[in-house]
Order: structure tokens, then C-alpha cells, then sequence
């Protein structure tokens, strides 16, 4: 018999996949934008960034792609047949938010390189989960929380 309070709360896969799918486009966008515009680039990136802080705090239940998906693309599905966990997509999502803010701080300050750069590294981790299910936020959240400090025994 599983004890709900202590597993980890568990969303469809399609969701978060949804979610960098929809990333990808807006940070490809901002790619584009850039070619023109460092300070387009930087509030389109400035946008996703606030996106991110969402998803990193209130997950993916509150996450706004992941409101779309549920209102509008998860009726349309059939039955959830893959759960993943909920605390490895928030750190995913404070991950990006860190590589859209230091993007959106190099276009802002016409450090383009820099804004390149880290939006590159945004795009590639997306567009990896939302093509083959590849979560690299995912992936590095178990050897985070090994560095996380735990309260001695009393």
C-alpha cells in the first residue's frame, strides 16, 4: 500500500513534453529576435524567464504551458499512461530560469555573446525533452539534492 503523503506528486509526462515544446518555439523566437533586436530578444527572453519562475515555484499544475496543456491538449489525449515526479521538473524549471535570465541580462546590457550563449543552452535543453523525452534539469536533480544539507538526527 503506497503512502500518498510522502511520494512525490506525479503529473503526466505529455505535460511537461508540451511544455518544451512550447519553450523551444519561444526561445527559437528569441534567436530569431536577436538577429534584429538585442532588446526584443531580451523581453521575449525576460517573458520566458518569468514563465520559468512559475513553473520553479508552483510546478507544473501552475505552470502557464502546462495550463494550456491541461485545459486544452490533455482532454484531447487518452488516459495518462506515464507519470513522472513533480520536484525534478520544478528544479528544471529554476534551471532554465537561471539560463533566461543571464540570456535576458546579456541582450538587455548588448553582451550578446552572452545572451547567445545562454540561450542556446536553454534551447537545447528544451528542445531535448520536448523531442526525445530527455530532461536534463530531470537528470541533474538527484545529484543537487545530494548537496542539500539534512537536519542531524536529535
Amino acid at each position: 500500500m503506497s503512502n500518498k503523503t510522502t511520494e512525490p506528486r506525479q503529473v503526466d509526462v505529455r505535460g511537461p513534453r508540451f511544455t518544451a515544446w512550447v519553450t523551444t518555439v519561444v526561445i527559437v523566437a528569441t534567436l530569431i529576435a536577436s538577429a534584429f533586436s538585442n532588446a526584443a530578444a531580451a523581453v521575449i527572453l525576460g517573458l520566458q524567464a518569468a514563465v520559468f519562475a512559475i513553473g520553479a515555484v508552483g510546478g507544473p499544475r501552475q505552470h502557464p504551458y502546462g495550463r494550456l496543456f491541461a485545459t486544452f491538449v490533455a482532454p484531447q489525449l487518452g488516459p495518462v499512461t506515464d507519470r513522472e515526479p513533480v520536484p525534478p521538473l520544478k528544479f528544471a524549471q529554476l534551471v532554465g530560469f537561471l539560463f533566461a535570465v543571464v540570456g535576458a541580462v546579456g541582450f538587455a546590457f548588448g553582451l550578446t555573446e552572452l545572451g547567445l550563449t545562454a540561450t542556446a543552452f536553454a534551447l537545447v535543453a528544451a528542445f531535448l525533452n520536448a523531442a526525445f523525452g530527455i530532461c536534463l534539469g530531470c537528470q541533474l536533480y538527484p545529484l543537487v539534492t545530494r548537496f542539500r544539507r539534512t537536519p542531524s538526527p536529535a
